[in-house]
């Protein structure tokens, strides 16, 4: 399930359990999105478990960067979050932030899918392993 707390932080949480057959809410594939009118971020994640993918769409301002940071149980940078950034003209970065810091470029593992832009809303489309 995906959870949205009141400081509109999100959390997502997966069955884990390696020893079991009977897959989350015994259905192959889940869906959730947040919006934030704050940031005008929107991020939307479907995970099927089935080909063990996850799609991610981001979509947020043309012409400036916007991101999602996952892993972060305390909410704070200090947790040196991992983060798929769009730069303004739609370029994809993997990063592990650091303390408030731009930390370290990864090693790409989403695929885009389609980058598109609609009344000044870029919309990337991301597909990646679930591993």
């Amino acid at each position: 399930p995906i959870s949205t707390f009141k400081n509109e932080s999100t959390s997502v949480f997966y069955n884990t359990n390696p020893s079991t057959s009977t897959t989350c809410g015994g259905v192959t594939e889940k869906s959730g999105e947040i919006d934030s009118d704050a940031s005008k971020v929107k991020l939307k994640l479907d995970l099927d478990s089935s080909s063990s993918t996850v799609t991610i769409t981001l979509s947020g301002p043309d012409g400036k960067w916007f991101a999602a940071g996952f892993n972060t149980p305390n909410f704070e940078m200090s947790d040196l979050p991992y983060t798929i950034v769009v730069d303004g003209t739609g370029n994809v970065a993997e990063r592990k932030l650091a303390n408030h810091a731009p930390g370290a470029i990864l090693k790409t593992s989403v695929k885009v899918k389609s980058n598109s832009v609609e009344d000044g809303v870029r919309t990337v489309n991301l597909e990646r392993n679930m591993a």
